[in-house]
């Protein structure tokens, strides 16, 4: 508060005051406080979009007994079990298409700790070129919505014609949020939309919840051809 004021008759005055000191600590620890809230806030929405698409499976399909004697499904490159795809593994190949080497390099940091292969494609006509010219095929597929050329929207387009949703999921990412793409993204074919920056969480829970419905959709196919 105001200590004292001096000061005369046609002269200027002079004010004595003092503030007082920020507890440092507190404020470190208020800090961390909030940041600590704020990756607790993130990792439970995470989880709860997963939970949330996961509980809209078959429930004879969640059974643990099922799934332990369910035979391995065939998978892109080697027949990988279901239980296998509960969690996400090094058995796992995801196919990046961007024209931006900055977010395949993003999604690199995201997924390599988990023992997941990458595949980086720099547009679409190249991820199509590489997909004609070998036999393995990704698991999933993460789109860049916006490139130069040729559109997300199209190279997803293209890629329906030769692989159904069922058999090769394909997430759209885009820095677009609003619903007017997120439909165009689905009616084009992807299985899922997931808007950047992207986050760790996330993106991990959205992939292994594709990977699981993948194995879901394969192994009732194989059952309808057996009869």
């Amino acid at each position: 508060g105001v200590k004292s004021v001096l000061g005369g008759e046609n002269s200027g005055s002079v004010f004595r005051f003092t503030l007082p000191i920020k507890n440092e600590v507190n404020i470190n620890a208020a800090e961390r406080e909030g940041k600590s809230r704020s990756q607790i806030s993130e990792e439970d929405s995470a989880e709860a979009a997963s939970e949330a698409i996961t509980a809209c499976l078959p429930e004879d399909e969640n059974s643990d007994d099922e799934l332990d004697d369910r035979d391995s499904l065939p998978g892109s490159h080697k027949s990988i079990s279901l239980r296998s795809r509960l969690s996400i593994s090094e058995s796992v190949t995801v196919m990046s298409i961007d024209d931006n080497l900055v977010n395949h390099l993003v999604l690199e940091n995201v997924l390599a700790p988990r023992g997941i292969k990458m595949v980086q494609c720099m547009s679409g006509a190249e991820a199509l070129e590489r997909l004609n010219e070998t036999e393995i095929i990704p698991d999933i597929v993460l789109l860049d919505m916006m490139m130069p050329e040729q559109g997300g929207i199209d190279v997803c387009k293209q890629l329906r014609t030769k692989y159904p949703c069922h058999f090769l999921p394909i997430i759209m990412v885009s820095a677009r949020h609003n619903d007017h793409d997120v439909v165009l993204g689905l009616e084009a074919g992807c299985n899922d939309y997931i808007t950047k920056p992207v986050r760790s969480a996330e993106l991990n829970a959205r992939i292994n919840v594709q990977l699981r419905l993948r194995d879901l959709w394969r192994g009732e196919i194989e059952q309808l051809e057996k009869k």
